[in-house]
């Protein structure tokens, strides 16, 4: 059996408007289902969107789907940028996603940065 190495282990790319990620676990707010199909030790790599920076490694530990209207305003203390509000986290997603974008189901992953 081969040993493991990291060359092995299978990683996602994400990416992210931040340019730091607190340590321990975070969550992440997707528009749409692109990360629906995560699952608990699913391995990231985290990046910033415009340097390509790299952040960090993450584990997912959770993912849930659902409405943006259903979304639990007590998982924002894990958001990686540490909206405390989900207004504060919907202009946030405006800017990403553009308007409309409550239309559709939202993803949210938990991950631990490694």
């Amino acid at each position: 059996m081969p040993e493991i190495t990291a060359e092995l282990i299978d990683y996602r790319v994400m990416h992210f408007k931040t340019d730091a990620l607190h340590p321990g676990l975070n969550n992440t707010v997707r528009s749409g289902l692109k990360w629906a199909d995560l699952g608990p030790g699913d391995r990231l790599e985290l990046k910033q969107t415009d340097t390509e920076k790299l952040l960090g490694e993450g584990e997912v530990i959770f993912v849930e789907t659902m409405p943006w209207f259903e979304f639990p305003g007590s998982w924002l203390r894990f958001n990686q940028n540490t909206y405390s509000t989900r207004e504060g986290l919907e202009q946030a997603m405006d800017r990403a996603y553009g308007p409309g974008w409550q239309q559709q189901p939202v993803t949210v992953v938990f991950f631990w940065v490694l």
